[in-house]
């Protein structure tokens, strides 16, 4: 992967991970554009940014993700990495919490299926991109769960066995 003169999408990146990562990108040269639900967030970590554009959407609402690609297509037609960094995750205990259930579907939501439609979303443009990368930010919790991110453990496991599911089907259509 080049790391130089790329078009960047990263979720969550208004902060933590996601922004530490954009900031990186954005060091190199990179066109860096941070997705997330706090327009204020947003916009003060564009600020400390070079090159940097951000934009507004929930990847867990199908109208957002409509506006987003439209807006991709439009504005940043050479995006060429995807990083799927935002996320959910609610410390519990699972044989104490009545509420397990309604983390878990937060977290699979947001950890596991907003990652994969999202990505199957932007597969078509980033298909067309000479050097096209997607990068899913997952957690040792997928291969260890932890006890107090029990549900978080669980939606991260998906989002990595779904990742080397990509990468091998991805190289399959390079070869062919």
């Amino acid at each position: 992967m080049k790391t130089q003169k790329n078009t960047v999408l990263i979720t969550g990146g208004g902060s933590g991970i996601g922004f530490e990562t954009a900031k990186l990108f954005s060091q190199h040269g990179n066109t860096v554009i941070l997705l997330g639900r706090n327009e204020e967030k947003l916009k003060a970590a564009t600020a400390k940014l070079n090159n940097a554009h951000y934009i507004v959407a929930d990847v867990t609402n199908e109208g957002d993700l409509t506006q987003l690609l439209e807006t991709i297509t439009a504005k940043f037609p050479n995006l060429n990495i995807l990083m799927n960094n935002a996320g959910r995750a609610f410390l519990h205990n699972i044989g104490d919490s009545a509420t397990a259930s309604v983390f878990a579907r937060e977290e699979m939501e947001t950890n596991y299926f907003a990652a994969v439609n999202l990505t199957n979303k932007l597969l078509p443009l980033l298909k067309n991109q000479h050097n096209a990368a997607i990068i899913n930010v997952s957690s040792i919790v997928a291969l260890a769960p932890g006890l107090q991110l029990p549900t978080y453990s669980a939606s991260k496991a998906p989002l990595h066995t779904n990742t080397q599911a990509l990468r091998i089907s991805l190289s399959l259509i390079q070869i062919s």
